[in-house]
């Protein structure tokens, strides 16, 4: 089994999954895994083999790069709100920044 420093990869295989109207089972089915095996994979509970991984992104018709890079809807807005709350704070320290010269 490969050991995974990086959980990106459980989201997007989930993400793409649901995404794509595919079913843990149907899922399961189709690369030749238990159904309990795809849960596990997806919670994190447990990591997919090197073969089990090629059948995931070959069956969701991605690269296994992508189930590593790609971010889903929740990451993007997730960082789209740690910026807008960046730039109010770098706007706030400036603001407060600027009223001590005068």
């Amino acid at each position: 089994m490969l050991k995974m420093k990086d959980n990106n990869y459980i989201n997007n295989i989930a993400a793409i999954r649901k995404k794509q109207g595919i079913s843990q089972t149907q899922f399961a089915n189709a690369i030749g895994v238990e159904t309990s095996t795809i849960s596990r994979i997806e919670t994190g509970k447990s990591d997919p083999s090197a073969v089990t991984l090629f059948a995931i992104a070959k069956y969701l018709q991605v690269s296994v790069d992508d189930l590593y890079t790609m971010k889903t809807e929740e990451q993007i807005k997730n960082e789209r709100e740690q910026e807008f709350f960046k730039r109010n704070i770098r706007y706030y320290v400036s603001t407060v920044e600027n009223r001590k010269h005068y």
